[in-house]
């Protein structure tokens, strides 16, 4: 019960960023899966832009796994708020870019803002707190 305890409140600090990582392992596993899950108008933007789904499911796959990683061995090791300050970094700019081609696919193709927009717009927005928080911790440590 203690070791559960502790591994919650360590890790309590950085649910945003494992949420964000275990996100993009699950959109990533969804995008292997048979069938073209990125067939919708929102997504039309994707393909000029070189990403079909295999390739994100790639990008997301490794970064993803990175992440939980650099979060597992966070705590461990003296660097490891400087890893979490690059994923979160990275992870901004993937959701960021997720969202602003899902409403530009949205805005060109169908005239209205798909809901998927708001939610991969708040993990860009979460992902940019944890940078702050991130950098904060690595300053903690430095002292």
């Amino acid at each position: 019960m203690d070791t559960t305890r502790e591994l919650l409140r360590h890790n309590a600090d950085r649910s945003i960023e494992w949420f964000s990582a275990l996100a993009m392992l699950v959109l990533a596993t969804i995008l292997v899966m048979p069938g073209d899950t990125m067939a919708g108008p929102s997504f039309r933007e994707f393909d000029h832009y070189g990403l079909n789904e295999a390739r994100l499911a790639a990008a997301l796959g490794i970064v993803g796994a990175v992440r939980v990683v650099a979060l597992w061995i966070n705590g461990r090791w003296p660097r490891g708020p400087m890893l979490r300050i690059g994923g979160s970094v990275i992870g901004a700019m993937i959701w960021g870019q997720i969202a602003w081609l899902i409403t530009l696919g949205a805005l060109l193709n169908n005239g209205t803002i798909s809901t998927d927009t708001g939610i991969y717009t708040l993990l860009a927005i979460g992902e940019i707190l944890s940078i702050y928080k991130a950098a904060f911790d690595a300053r903690y440590e430095r002292g």
